[in-house]
């Protein structure tokens, strides 16, 4: 798996990147010290490392050496991020997805309203809206008889406004929609 994977004492990385000569990740976790972790190269162009004391909600970035010189890159993989050209972030993926008593109702009857999370309650029209602030307006669609909601793409993109189809992070939800932990914590 490329990315972040939370271990019993840490973390572990992996990345690909098939042209660098040395790899290293650095980040809060080690004072951005581009010498205190680096990876080992395994087959086809990947990079792993385990980082004990490591942590969720961890930032951090990869450092490669190249043919190109030394460049530093946020993680391709990044469930969630600062923002477009900030930091990774270590992600917690866990998530009770049980909603016992969830029932859909039958095809013929749905009633979908397409929701775009910027725009359908933006309480400051110089900020975007965010996922907590979509339940304020819950009632209201089902007074209308709406029964299904369809989030458009909430993928990280450049800047503060979006339609979602730009984006700059395919793995990480919008930090200014209140990130990954927004969509499921107030």
């Amino acid at each position: 798996m490329l990315g972040t994977s939370l271990c019993k004492n840490g973390v572990a990385f992996r990345v690909w990147a098939p042209h660098a000569k040395q790899v290293s990740v650095i980040g809060t976790f080690n004072g951005w010290d581009e010498t205190a972790h680096p990876m080992q190269p395994e087959d086809l162009g990947y990079w792993t490392v385990q980082v004990e004391g490591a942590k969720f909600g961890d930032q951090y970035k990869y450092q490669l050496v190249s043919p190109a010189g030394v460049i530093k890159r946020i993680d391709p993989y990044a469930r969630e991020v600062t923002n477009s050209v900030g930091n990774a972030i270590i992600h917690d993926p866990k998530f009770d997805w049980s909603d016992d008593d969830f029932s859909m109702a039958p095809w013929n009857q749905l009633v979908i309203y397409e929701l775009h999370v910027g725009t359908f309650n933006d309480d400051d029209p110089f900020r975007p809206g965010k996922f907590i602030t979509i339940t304020a307006r819950l009632e209201h669609l089902k007074l209308l008889g709406v029964n299904a909601i369809q989030i458009m793409p909430v993928g990280q993109f450049a800047g503060m406004r979006s339609w979602g189809y730009n984006p700059s992070h395919l793995f990480a939800v919008d930090s200014d929609y209140g990130g990954s932990l927004g969509v499921c914590c107030p």
